[in-house]
C-alpha cells in the first residue's frame, strides 16, 4: 500500500479535505438497469456523482483554511506513523564461532 493517503485505492476524500476538491465518482443505477430488462450494455446506466462533504461536527464554524490545515496535520501524522523506517545503518551480520 502506498504511504500517501491521497493515493490509496478506492474511495477516499483526502483531496477534498486538503484542497477543497469535491470527490467525483460513477454510480451504477441498478434500478433503471433492472427496469430496462438488464441489457448487456450497461454504459447508459452509469451516472457521475459529486459527493458534497460537510466539516466534522464542531469545525463548521472555522474558516476552510483552518479546517484544511487541521486535516493536513492529521494526514501528515498518519503518514509519519505508517512510514517504513529508513535504513541508515544496515544490520551487521553476526559472526559465527567456528569450532
Amino acid at each position: 500500500m502506498t504511504p500517501r493517503p491521497n493515493r490509496w485505492p478506492g474511495l477516499q476524500c483526502v483531496d477534498h479535505l486538503l484542497n477543497g476538491a469535491h470527490p467525483r465518482g460513477l454510480w451504477f443505477d441498478d434500478q433503471a438497469w433492472d427496469d430496462e430488462g438488464r441489457p448487456d450494455e450497461r454504459t447508459p446506466f452509469y451516472r457521475e456523482v459529486i459527493v458534497k462533504l460537510t466539516p466534522l461536527t464542531g469545525w463548521e464554524r472555522y474558516p476552510a483554511e483552518r479546517y484544511r490545515a487541521f486535516c493536513k496535520k492529521v494526514f501528515d501524522n498518519v503518514v509519519a506513523d505508517h512510514a517504513e523506517p529508513s535504513v541508515t545503518h544496515p544490520a551487521r551480520p553476526l559472526s559465527v564461532r567456528r569450532t
